[in-house]
C-alpha cells in the first residue's frame, strides 16, 4: 500500500520553482511567448485581421523583453514586451495615422 502525499506543505519542504517565462524577439520582428515547456512562437501583429507587412522593422531588446517598431506605409506600430513580477505584458501603440482602423 502506498502512502498518500498530503497537499499541505510540510515545514522545511522546498517550494516548487516557478515556470520560467519570458519573451523572445526574433530579428524579423516576430516574437515568442515562452512558459516552461509551452510556447507560442512566431507571433506578428495584425490590423483588421490582416498581418502587418512593414516596410522596415527595428528591434530593441531589454533583459525582460524589448520594443519592436514596425514602419508602415502611413505610420508606425510599436509593440512593447515586458514583465511585471510573474506576469508578462504586451502593449502596442499605433501612431502617424489620421484615423485608427475600424
Amino acid at each position: 500500500m502506498t502512502k498518500k502525499q498530503s497537499p499541505v506543505k510540510r515545514l522545511g519542504e522546498k517550494k516548487k520553482p516557478a515556470l520560467k517565462t519570458g519573451w523572445t524577439i526574433n530579428p524579423d520582428g516576430s516574437f515568442d511567448l515562452v512558459a516552461g515547456e509551452l510556447a507560442v512562437r512566431g507571433c506578428v501583429p495584425a490590423i483588421d485581421d490582416r498581418q502587418v507587412l512593414p516596410k522596415k522593422v527595428s528591434v530593441r531588446r531589454t533583459p525582460h523583453g524589448g520594443k519592436i517598431a514596425y514602419k508602415l506605409d502611413n505610420g508606425e506600430l510599436a509593440v512593447t514586451l515586458g514583465r511585471d513580477g510573474d506576469a508578462l505584458i504586451l502593449s502596442s501603440r499605433l501612431s502617424g495615422v489620421s484615423a485608427a482602423p475600424a
